[in-house]
């Protein structure tokens, strides 16, 4: 059961017989201080209010206040729930910031867990579109945006893992599939002559990636080359021109960057007019979806892309069928699902009187065929976009502003996760997009407080126009 929370006694004086507050007792720029007066956080976590039974159970620590703790671990990169609950009994600012009197008996740090428990990442995830949606409304976001993605490092140890010192095939025959996993199931005769069972988890199906069975959730990945691979997940985001994170997923560390920016688009609060990225979001069905929603998209294209046999060997695209060299018509024919590509054939007695069938023709074959993607022609226009002086200057933007944002995360503590589990790093993943794009909203408002109507909009005007 929720009571309501007292928004009128951490501003009441300490004594019965002094003026002092406990406010008086921090500076007047602290950047809580400066949070707590430009946003209504009471507003922002109306949605908590339903993970809660009002009739059963002791009173709840409010939600709101648990929030501004959880802002607070991430702001200061406070390392865990204990340090945590600690470092607010302690700090005179931190206790005000979360509703405390000075002689107010802090919770503990187990509530902050069962607090997560409860809300988990749906609920969380309503309060940073509630708080973009402010930032909308305050005139803040501009309609340029860019995607990336950033590994962070899981809470396991990825030493002392052993390979399954089985043979590929023999692992093969013996692991089973769960969930895009191979589990290995060995049965084990102790001393005594007990038999217990034995379960390990593998990445791939070679047996040669072995996962921590505290958290099978974190994969193995690695941001460079020659960069010895660890236990990672992966931090997905989408931002806007000026570095607020308008949307972002945590996911395994081996998945491929584009895949959640589909399913992300859905989070923003604006419609974007262009979204940049690097080549990792080169994938086809994504540059496809953006032309199909009427996003622009400044993405490179990947030398897989710019190794067509059409770019090759000087094949002339014309939709419906291709022209070779030699001038002859190539008809489209049948359609792969599995690779999405349409097979284009060539007459055999085209191919049988060209002078250059022996170069052109694979040995055996009487007729040239060739495998197109589907998403040529959007790799076309891709192409032409990308010689545009716009991609450059959107290029050059998106390093300076994704770099500019993964440095405020690291500094803020989301290089490495506290939690365990996939559903709850991205638990944490949302709470430091929060502090991130708490104090840089403070920062763009000059912390003189919100901005008036006729501030608030003209700057929207400026978004949307």
């Amino acid at each position: 059961m929720l009571d309501s929370l007292d928004r009128h006694s951490r501003d009441s004086t300490l004594f019965q017989f002094t003026t002092k507050r406990l406010r008086d007792f921090i500076d007047p720029k602290h950047l809580l201080i400066q949070i707590d007066e430009q946003f209504d956080f009471q507003k922002l976590v109306e949605p908590l209010e339903d993970y809660y039974c009002r009739d059963n159970g002791r009173p709840a620590i409010h939600p709101e206040v648990l929030v501004r703790a959880l802002l607070i671990s991430s702001l200061y990169n406070v390392t865990s729930f204990r340090r945590l609950c600690s470092a607010i009994s302690e700090n005179l600012a931190f206790r005000w910031f979360c509703f405390l009197n000075i002689d107010d008996k802090v919770f503990d740090h187990s509530t902050i867990s069962y607090f997560i428990e409860r809300v988990g990442n749906e609920g969380f995830g309503e309060i940073f579109q509630r708080f973009n949606e402010e930032l909308l409304r305050l005139g803040l976001l501009s309609r340029q945006m860019y995607a990336d993605s950033s590994l962070v490092r899981a809470n396991v140890s990825g030493r002392n893992l052993s390979r399954s010192g089985m043979s590929v095939e023999e692992f093969k025959e013996k692991a089973v599939e769960e969930n895009g996993l191979f589990v290995l199931r060995e049965r084990q005769v102790d001393k005594d002559g007990v038999i217990s069972e034995r379960v390990r988890h593998f990445q791939n199906s070679k047996g040669r990636m072995p996962l921590n069975k505290v958290d099978t959730d974190a994969r193995w990945s690695t941001n460079k080359r020659n960069k010895r691979p660890n236990l990672h997940y992966k931090e997905n985001i989408i931002v806007e021109g000026s570095g607020f994170i308008l949307a972002r997923r945590a996911t395994h560390g081996s998945e491929g960057d584009w895949k959640p920016v589909i399913d992300m688009l859905g989070q923003l609060p604006i419609k974007p007019e262009s979204l940049a990225a690097d080549t990792g979001y080169s994938a086809g069905p994504l540059r496809k979806h953006l032309e199909e929603v009427g996003i622009t998209a400044y993405i490179p294209i990947h030398p897989n892309q710019k190794n067509s046999v059409v770019a090759q060997r000087g094949f002339t695209y014309h939709g419906d069928h291709l022209v070779c060299p030699e001038g002859k018509v190539l008809r489209r024919r049948a359609f792969h699902s599995r690779d999405r590509s349409y097979q284009y054939v060539a007459h055999q007695k085209d191919c049988q009187k060209c002078p250059v069938r022996t170069e052109c023709l694979p040995p055996k074959q009487k007729r040239r065929f060739v495998a197109l993607t589907m998403y040529q022609p959007v790799y076309l226009r891709a192409k032409e976009r990308n010689e545009s002086e716009a991609y450059k200057q959107e290029m050059a933007s998106r390093r300076s502003t994704v770099e500019g944002v993964f440095a405020s995360q690291d500094r803020l503590g989301w290089e490495r996760c506290k939690l365990r589990g996939l559903w709850k790093v991205d638990c944490e993943g949302y709470i430091s997009a929060l502090a991130h794009n708490f104090s840089k909203a403070v920062r763009k408002l000059g912390g003189m407080g919100p901005p008036g109507p006729a501030v608030i909009s003209e700057r929207a005007a400026m978004a949307s126009g």
